[in-house]
């Protein structure tokens, strides 16, 4: 499995807890220029969720959430507000969240850590 699809399995994973969750999935990877994307939009109550989701498989170290530098946040920011003007959203209640997917190296389950407010 090559890191795009490792990537992608990783977000199936994050959509199904989320929608498990209560979360209605707006969009996946939706992309701002050449230079952002953001992996999953979603709604909760009356929070747009911009949500980053880092997958690691077997015994990879290191936490998903550290992956993410201030440099790709201004990233997600920047597409954020692409997506708001796009969509024609005036800003509300706008959330940044990021979900840990750590799949077992069996690939027989997953464990999943939502941060919300992340950044």
């Amino acid at each position: 499995m090559d890191n795009w699809e490792k990537g992608r399995t990783g977000e199936r994973i994050a959509a199904a807890y989320l929608q498990d969750k209560g979360y209605e999935i707006l969009e996946y990877n939706f992309r701002a220029g050449r230079q952002a994307e953001i992996d999953m939009i979603a709604r909760q109550g009356e929070y747009l969720c911009f949500i980053e989701v880092k997958c690691r498989f077997g015994t990879t170290s290191g936490k998903g959430r550290e992956a993410i530098s201030p440099l790709k946040r201004n990233k997600i920011r920047l597409a954020a507000r692409e997506y708001l003007y796009s969509r024609g959203y005036t800003p509300g209640c706008l959330r940044f969240d990021v979900i840990e997917v750590q799949v077992h190296k069996s690939q027989a389950f997953a464990e999943v850590r939502h941060f919300e407010n992340a950044f």
